[in-house]
């Protein structure tokens, strides 16, 4: 019975003495302004924090991009939803590019939009870049989410820590164990940069795919000029064999073979021109997909785009504000605003409230029943010349605040202006096209046929089928233009839209 009391004594003593060391060690700490042992480890453990790899730009971004749990929207959908391309086709897509095989099998036949575009959003690098920027803003909010989850821990830990001393202690207090309040407020400024960083990547990836499309219809126009001057070639070569034939026989003159001849070489030259545009333009595709100039590409599919049914100017309008330039303004202005609380918080010394943070007479943790007294008996401080500073400071960035919500305003009257802009220019294109196609091209080729006819019958004359030949080749390539512009104005809507 005495041996287990004597062991119990030492035990009792010995745990004593522990917690002795341990007290003077934290307080001698505590008094220098070092870090203590705990808090050190408390920071290696959160730095040993397990976080995935960052990828480099030359790996499939498909699955290896994709921001972590957090984010409302992942990046896929988002794609598919800036694209105009349903999830799950957009997902079929990607995966049957993510091979660089696949890829370049994809793209060796005929060149769809969609696939372009489905490309693009995969393998452009200003794309990735923005991607990689959002996914590192996103990655904060493991961080935010362990600092929200110390505020407890603070609020529990201050209610009974004995601050009382000089005031360089107390300063090492508030270095090491911040206020609460910005810790909150870090959070909201997490999740106001990862929008910011969204709708930066929503951006490039609209204008990228905005870039390559242009690029894209400008080599389907040159394609279409192509066989159009092809077909005018054919045509000139068969008029020059029935001058030919009409110059031995006496019916025609060295001056109508001379005009045929330079019409013949005129179409030549346009069919060498179109095809150096068709080179430049497959250029600037395989830069939008991070290729070489020189790699090969398949042909363009002969499709136009389709004009939305329920575009109105007053509709355009409406989906300008959700352009992504707009939105980018309103994040910086909230974001303004919450630097501007947060700077209320940390930059406003404490002594400009007339007190010290760290007098617990001036805490609200005097009236919920604290064991330390006493209660409003330490001699309160004076202002500090840090108070004048902090002022200026927060002075400065109401301005700052004031100039982002201008900003933005700014941004949302260019929206409405360039929606209207943006309308105009398609209803000019589509008109243009329409009054090609359904009235003028056919009508040039009847006054073509006529004219012909007539020629060769004698009842007209050359220079009046010749100029009945110049319009219907002219017409051709004009209605290839006007179905251009018309695509073009069509992707001229996504920059005012935010979307395809």
């Amino acid at each position: 019975m005495s041996h287990a009391i004597r062991i119990l004594a030492l035990g009792a003593a010995a745990a004593l003495a522990g917690c002795s060391a341990h007290y003077l060690a934290s307080k001698k700490a505590f008094e220098t302004n070092r870090p203590f042992e705990y808090w050190e480890r408390t920071l290696d453990w959160t730095a040993q924090a397990d976080r995935p790899a960052t990828p480099t730009l030359s790996r499939a971004p498909f699955e290896s991009l994709q921001p972590p749990a957090g984010e409302a929207e992942e990046w896929p959908a988002a794609a598919a939803r800036i694209l105009a391309i349903e999830p799950e086709a957009f997902a079929a897509l990607a995966a049957s590019l993510e091979s660089e095989a696949q890829f370049e099998k994809a793209i060796a036949g005929t060149l769809s939009w969609r696939t372009l575009r489905t490309a693009v959003a995969l393998r452009n690098p200003g794309v990735q870049a923005a991607l990689l920027r959002w996914r590192a803003v996103a990655h904060q909010y493991d961080q935010a989410a362990y600092l929200e989850g110390l505020i407890g821990q603070y609020r529990a830990f201050t209610r009974y820590l004995d601050l009382a001393g000089a005031m360089p202690a107390q300063g090492s207090t508030m270095e090491f164990y911040p206020p609460a309040g910005p810790l909150a407020l870090r959070g909201e400024m997490i999740r106001a940069q990862s929008r910011i960083a969204r709708l930066d990547w929503e951006r490039a990836l609209r204008d990228a795919a905005a870039e390559a499309g242009g690029a894209y219809f400008e080599w389907q126009f040159a394609q279409r000029a192509r066989r159009a001057a092809q077909r005018n070639i054919d045509l000139l070569e068969g008029l020059a064999e029935v001058l030919r034939e009409r110059y031995r026989a006496g019916a025609a003159t060295a001056a109508d073979m001379l005009f045929a001849q330079t019409e013949l070489a005129r179409q030549r030259n346009a069919l060498l021109d179109q095809e150096a545009l068709a080179r430049q333009d497959r250029a600037a595709i395989n830069a939008a997909l991070n290729r070489s100039a020189d790699a090969a590409l398949g042909e363009p599919a002969d499709a136009d785009l389709e004009a939305p049914a329920t575009t109105t100017a007053r509709s355009l309008a409406r989906e300008s504000q959700g352009r992504q330039e707009a939105e980018i303004a309103r994040a910086r202005a909230e974001l303004a605003a919450i630097a501007i609380r947060m700077s209320e918080t940390m930059n406003r010394p404490a002594a400009s409230q007339g007190y010290s943070a760290f007098e617990r007479g001036a805490m609200p943790e005097a009236s919920e029943e604290s064991p330390l007294m006493p209660f409003g008996e330490t001699p309160k401080r004076g202002a500090s010349p840090d108070f004048a500073r902090a002022e200026a400071y927060l002075a400065e960035m109401r301005l700052n605040l004031a100039a982002a919500r201008g900003e933005a305003q700014r941004e949302e009257l260019l929206a409405e202006a360039l929606a209207r802009t943006a309308y105009e220019d398609l209803r000019i294109a589509l008109r243009k096209a329409e009054l090609l196609r359904a009235d003028l091209l056919p009508a040039g080729e009847t006054i073509f046929e006529s004219a012909q006819s007539g020629y060769i019958g004698g009842k007209t004359s050359f220079a009046e089928f010749s100029t009945a030949e110049r319009y219907l080749v002219d017409l051709r390539l004009e209605m290839h233009e006007a179905q251009r512009d018309a695509n073009r104005a069509v992707l001229a809507l996504a920059a005012v839209r935010g979307h395809f």
